[in-house]
């Protein structure tokens, strides 16, 4: 007779049974890392061949892709991190991962996914699905702007990310389509910027702008914050409780 056993809400994970996340239950992998195992599956793909060490001892991308996942998810300290899913993984190990995984994804994953609809059949299709859902036309995104705090950078240029809100952040601005899908990003703005400030000086509105010129009407951007209230239930990481290192910045 086959004994059955249950499975835990949250198995415990480390080193030895996480070299392959993708062997844990579905509802378990979900409350870990905040995304389906089909999305984990293409990030990894994506990402692999940047991140894989050629050491016997590296950790393995899917290992690393499974640890920055959990710290988006969780927001928390990454010793905490570190030690929740890996047993004797060290910050500074954390750290390095990271920031590793963050650069390739906004060098290689970021630009290929993120992209702002130019086609007139894209943007035919995204105003379609806003005027059935709202009932108002031509509208080709929704943008809208967030604070996220960091930590207090050097004293030279504090005062650049101080908000009004009382605390230091970057002022990140997105553009969404009808399917809360992010189709672009400002996240270079410090905390002190005006959202009227920060659109004035996007290139994105020189480029409305100029299609606007040449003729383009009926074509609208409507402020919305849904996006930003789902991306951070999801991504814990930026909620205002929590504080991110930005490597841009001199702290």
């Amino acid at each position: 007779m086959t004994r059955v056993i249950p499975e835990k809400t949250i198995p415990d994970l480390t080193v030895s049974n996480m070299s392959n996340p993708l062997d844990l239950p579905h509802d378990s992998f979900m409350e870990y890392f905040r995304v389906s195992k089909e999305l984990f599956r293409y990030l990894l793909d994506f990402v692999e061949d940047k991140l894989g060490g050629v050491k016997s001892t590296s950790v393995p991308a899917t290992l690393k892709l499974s640890a920055a996942l959990r710290f988006f998810a969780e927001g928390s300290y990454q010793k905490g991190v570190g030690n929740d899913m890996f047993a004797g993984m060290a910050q500074p190990t954390l750290s390095k991962i990271l920031t590793s995984v963050i650069d390739v994804f906004e060098s290689e994953l970021c630009p290929t996914v993120i992209q702002f609809p130019v086609s007139d059949e894209e943007k035919s299709e995204i105003k379609r699905g806003f005027y059935e859902r709202t009932g108002f036309p031509g509208v080709i995104g929704c943008v809208d702007g967030t604070h996220v705090k960091i930590f207090k950078p050097m004293k030279d240029i504090q005062h650049l990310y101080y908000n009004r809100k009382g605390f230091h952040s970057l002022n990140v601005m997105i553009v969404c389509d009808h399917q809360q899908i992010i189709r672009y990003v400002n996240a270079n703005s410090p905390g002190a910027n005006h959202d009227s400030f920060i659109w004035n000086n996007d290139p994105l509105d020189g480029v409305l702008h100029q299609k606007y010129l040449n003729g383009e009407r009926n074509t609208w951007l409507v402020g919305v914050e849904r996006t930003f209230g789902v991306m951070k239930n999801v991504f814990r990481c930026i909620l205002a409780a929590r504080q991110l290192p930005n490597p841009k910045i001199i702290y």
